[in-house]
């Protein structure tokens, strides 16, 4: 009876220690982890896609060389904090998948030297990054942005089960395969370089005046914000570029030589339907402050001065010299975002500003997909270093180590989004599927990146937008290739941006007037007509 009971004990060991050690499964055996990318949105209900990666049966140990972050911290700070970020990625990583991840981190002036010297020795790291994501070669030179695909693993057959959403990115911008593929093997692995966004916001001092922060603005609750903000405030500091407001204005795309399309027509922007109207808007906005500015503030990412506690100035070069901000400002946000992401004093923003968005076309930018990683020939765990490099674009944990750093040390969680204590930037770690709201970001962030997210996938573009593509390509040509119409480009671009100067402190209509006498109409004939010619031909 004994030896029975013994024998049933060593049963249920057996069976415990089979269930431990499924925790890391085969290659056949998948995990599935929740991102953020959106599958489609029905009202206020969002269904998220979830992407399946490979955990390893036994340990793997993979190593990737990155270089230092963009930062303001002192050596010492940024080391200490990068060995927090790293153990929660090792940790992490080692856990959830099976596979050890060892993070060298050189230095930006030394890398490109550092990875010559491993490559040329056959050293063991598997993973580089690729010095300028925006360029990948294949030619027989080491260093700078050059790689010689002699030291690049053949990744064609690992990719269609370690990370297939490679594929994806190549079908979404088609010519990144003629980037990372060489004579039909894919020897580079890609991410997202840069989310551009159709998208506008008015940032505002809320010390100064406060607004409904719940819906989108239009062009003409613009124009409204900035003449009343001069009654709380008169001569307050403000900015509104006439390129950023005409933008979100016009019905359609403005291009260059400030063309448009209407009906299927190339048309001078001074004489499409809108522009007297947008005109006239603006010079409001310009008339609301004697102290308003056309040229964004560049010191939102460094030290700058709330401008509530200041009175009048002698004039706006005094705020300018002072490094005041702007009690209001008219912003893209793509790259408004990316500068406010590298403040360090983000939560004096937070407490001086509040942000709302513009109302925004349906029709957004496509995501850029570019080269960001390559492995080693001389690597012997391709599909652990595949998974590693899939995990920072889809495993949220990871990239929020990468991306943000610590929980309550780098940044903290609250109501609004992340408020970010250190931040700085790695370059190649970016993912807009898992990118997090931040306590700046409009209260609406999640349902437009959702939005954003849902264009991304959406196949069909109207016939307008075609043909204004074709006209944009056709200027471009002509701005190359004709001097004469160079020339006239160059004329316009000069009256438009004086036009600020010709809209200050005189009447709507005589503003308009003056400023479409600046115009030489056979200028104007002989650039539609080249447009047109072009691209008939």
């Amino acid at each position: 009876m004994k030896l029975k009971k013994n024998f049933l004990m060593f049963l249920v060991m057996l069976f415990l220690m089979y269930n431990l050690a499924c925790d890391f499964t085969g290659n056949d055996k998948q995990i599935t982890t929740i991102t953020s990318d959106t599958a489609f949105v029905t009202g206020k209900e969002t269904q998220k896609e979830t992407t399946k990666i490979n955990v390893f049966d036994s340990f793997r140990e993979i190593s990737i060389m990155l270089n230092y972050p963009i930062t303001r911290m002192n050596a010492q700070d940024l080391s200490a904090n990068l060995e927090m970020r790293i153990d929660g990625v090792r940790e992490y990583m080692e856990k959830v998948y099976g596979i050890i991840v060892n993070i060298d981190m050189v230095k930006l002036t030394d890398y490109e030297s550092e990875r010559s010297t491993r490559l040329l020795s056959g050293d063991g790291t598997d993973i580089y990054c690729i010095g300028n994501p925006e360029v990948f070669y294949f030619e027989n030179i080491v260093g700078n942005v050059t790689i010689d695909y002699v030291y690049t693993a053949d990744l064609t057959d690992f990719i269609g089960q370690y990370y297939p959403e490679v594929r994806y990115m190549m079908e979404l911008n088609p010519e990144l395969e003629s980037v990372i593929v060489q004579n039909e093997r894919i020897l580079a692995v890609p991410g997202c370089t840069s989310m551009p966004m159709d998208l506008y916001a008015l940032i505002f001092n809320k010390k100064i005046y406060e607004l409904d922060k719940n819906k989108y603005l239009t062009a003409d609750d613009i124009v409204e914000i900035y003449t009343k903000m001069s009654e709380i405030q008169p001569d307050y500091y403000g900015i509104c570029n006439f390129r950023l407001f005409i933008n979100l204005a016009l019905p359609n795309e403005l291009l260059d030589g400030f063309t448009i399309v209407e009906d299927f027509h190339p048309v001078l922007l001074e004489e499409s339907i809108a522009f007297k109207d947008i005109f006239t808007k603006y010079g409001k906005i310009c008339n609301a402050s004697s102290n308003m500015d056309t040229s964004s503030f560049t010191f939102w990412d460094g030290v700058w001065l709330d401008p509530s506690v200041f009175g009048k100035q002698k004039s706006i070069e005094d705020f300018k010299s002072l490094k005041v901000a702007p009690a209001i400002e008219l912003v893209n946000y793509s790259s408004f975002r990316n500068s406010v992401m590298s403040v360090n004093n983000s939560s004096k923003f937070n407490e001086c500003y509040d942000i709302i968005p513009v109302q925004y076309k349906l029709r957004q930018p496509k995501i850029c997909y570019g080269p960001k990683y390559y492995i080693s020939v001389y690597s012997v765990e391709i599909e652990a270093s595949l998974t590693f490099l899939r995990c920072l674009e889809y495993d949220q944990t990871v990239y929020d180590f990468m991306r943000y750093g610590v929980k309550d040390v780098d940044y903290v969680e609250t109501n609004e989004g992340l408020i970010l204590n250190n931040t700085y930037t790695i370059k190649n770690i970016f993912s807009p599927r898992l990118d997090r709201k931040l306590a700046h970001d409009f209260i609406q962030w999640d349902d437009f990146l959702s939005e954003y997210m849902k264009s991304q996938s959406q196949p069909g573009i109207d016939d307008e937008y075609w043909y204004s593509l074709s006209v944009q390509s056709v200027i471009e040509d002509l701005l190359k290739n004709n001097q004469s119409f160079a020339n006239i480009v160059k004329s316009r671009r000069d009256i438009y941006n004086g036009i600020y100067r010709d809209i200050r402190g005189v009447s709507a209509d005589t503003a308009y007037n003056n400023f479409l006498n600046k115009f030489d109409v056979n200028d104007s004939i002989y650039m539609i007509d080249e447009i047109i010619l072009n691209i008939k031909e």
